[in-house]
């Protein structure tokens, strides 16, 4: 398991942990754009293998990352991975915010 995948694993688990404050959800979902803006690639290929639940948290960071990564791989994933799991919500919001920002 890649460093990237494991580190992303290890704060899903966090976040899915009861009791969370909004404050400790935020930061948790910090370390996880940190971790994932390290390399692109592996981001990539950790969105090709996660399941819809560790999709749900990542959803969020897209329009961060795809910021960072300035790459239209990144959206083909993600646009990708909105195909797969459609019941998460708002996921198609979150994919067009991504795009958004390429080139911003």
């Amino acid at each position: 398991m890649s460093k990237t995948k494991d580190e992303f694993l290890k704060r899903v688990d966090l976040l899915e942990s009861k009791n969370l404050k909004e404050s400790q959800i935020s930061s948790y979902l910090d370390q996880i754009v940190d971790h994932l803006s390290e390399n692109e690639n592996e981001t990539i290929e950790l969105i090709e293998d996660i399941n819809e639940n560790q999709a749900y948290w990542l959803v969020t960071t897209f329009e961060e990352l795809a910021f960072t990564f300035q790459s239209e791989e990144f959206i083909d994933a993600i646009e990708t991975l909105g195909k797969k799991y459609p019941e998460i919500e708002a996921i198609d919001q979150y994919i067009m915010q991504a795009k958004s920002v390429m080139d911003a």
